[in-house]
């Protein structure tokens, strides 16, 4: 009973996503205890220094644990996959009254939004999900792209001779204002470096190497963001909408500088975000994106004015603990816009510019309560440019650390 009947706090067992019923009650129970005590968090195993932390559960329970000559050890690894050896020691760690975050919102809650596997922001602020009124995240997310070569509009692959590389860092911070926890507002900002080295055969993390012939960095836009719930009884979907403004001087690189960093444009980004629950490991999310690009002055865009890219992503995340996430993605993205810039050729028509398909995986892990980490990487493995335009035909590796309190 001690698995099942549980509190509010981070240090219970996990609760169940079920309601309990006469019928097959013992079974259910069974499940329960088998769950709480496979569970790492719960069942604290340091292999290396052979010490295993259990809950005060069983310092204040022990009589319950113990019944028919048991030892603590010797209930535990009843229920172990895994079980405890004759050498390991148990210690007590301190039982964690801090109510979960769950309980701090105010608004109402669905017991099918409770995760499987503890508190764990990893689990509990999937893609779709928002804040709690007061809370917030400050993320700092890293794109490395790199490349020798682009795409025509027949798919092949054509070589620079050099390799050029763009990173953009963005820093975003979130905050939860609504007691029922549908709004987030928050604010962007981008820092873009470029750099060209001297051959093909540069590194792909080349932006500070001695063999780069050119590199450039500046603030490249900045603008607000919010993120809403748009429909209350659907927490697994979310709508989030931001506009950047351009702050930076030819980030294109057109007349004063001699590394491309970023268009010029003003971009209204809005997305969708959707989480499905395959199983109590496995998420499917995906995303779907209107990235709309606004020319920001006639005299320093070139080809079309105003564009429109519908990047389309799904991710199918495993989760094999509260702590660690591995996910494969795959990415479509269109490009679409007129064929000429409207004081150049009037009769220009809208339609496809370009195309690419990216593949990719990566890993996020939970560090702490509020810090986690991740790392990817995508290839673009197919593209065009089809109205004359080069599609990209490189690599990606990114880096995020994200903070939520």
């Amino acid at each position: 009973m001690h698995f099942v009947l549980v509190c509010a706090a981070n240090g219970c067992p996990k609760l169940a996503e079920y309601a309990y019923k006469p019928q097959g009650l013992n079974d259910l129970l069974d499940e329960r205890t088998h769950l709480a005590l496979n569970d790492p968090e719960f069942i604290r195993v340091d292999a290396d220094e052979k010490v295993v932390g259990i809950s005060q559960i069983f310092e204040w329970y022990t009589s319950d644990f113990t019944s028919g000559g048991k030892s603590l050890k010797g209930y535990i690894n009843q229920y172990r996959k895994e079980k405890l050896g004759a050498d390991f020691k148990l210690t007590i760690y301190q039982y964690d009254w801090e109510l979960n975050e769950f309980i701090k919102l105010k608004g109402e809650l669905k017991i099918e939004d409770l995760p499987d596997q503890g508190s764990s922001n990893l689990l509990i602020f999937t893609p779709s999900k928002l804040l709690a009124k007061r809370q917030y995240e400050v993320n700092l997310f890293s794109n490395l792209y790199s490349q020798t070569g682009f795409r025509d509009a027949t798919g092949n692959e054509v070589s620079t001779g050099i390799r050029s590389s763009i990173l953009t860092t963005m820093l975003q911070f979130t905050y939860g204002i609504a007691d029922n926890a549908r709004i987030n507002v928050g604010a962007d900002l981008i820092l873009s470096a470029g750099s060209v080295g001297s051959s093909q055969s540069s590194s792909h993390f080349q932006l500070f190497g001695s063999d780069v012939t050119a590199r450039d960095v500046a603030v490249t836009s900045i603008g607000p963001r919010v993120k809403f719930q748009p429909i209350k009884k659907y927490s697994f979907y979310s709508i989030q909408s931001s506009f950047l403004f351009p702050v930076a001087n030819d980030p294109e690189a057109l007349a004063n500088r001699s590394v491309f960093l970023a268009l010029n444009r003003y971009l209204w980004n809005t997305q969708f975000f959707y989480d499905f629950k395959l199983s109590n490991r496995f998420r499917l999310f995906y995303e779907f994106d209107t990235k709309y690009y606004i020319r920001r002055n006639k005299e320093e865009v070139f080809f079309t004015p105003n564009f429109v890219d519908l990047p389309s992503t799904a991710f199918v995340s495993y989760f094999p603990n509260g702590k660690i996430n591995l996910f494969v993605m795959g990415q479509y993205s269109p490009r679409y816009g007129r064929t000429a810039v409207p004081e150049e050729d009037p009769n220009g028509k809208f339609g496809l510019l370009q195309w690419y398909v990216q593949l990719g995986g990566g890993i996020k892990y939970q560090i702490t309560k509020h810090i986690g980490l991740e790392l990817s990487y995508g290839n673009f493995v197919a593209s065009r440019g089809i109205q004359g335009l080069e599609a990209g035909a490189g690599e990606v590796t990114n880096f995020a650390i994200r903070f939520i309190r």
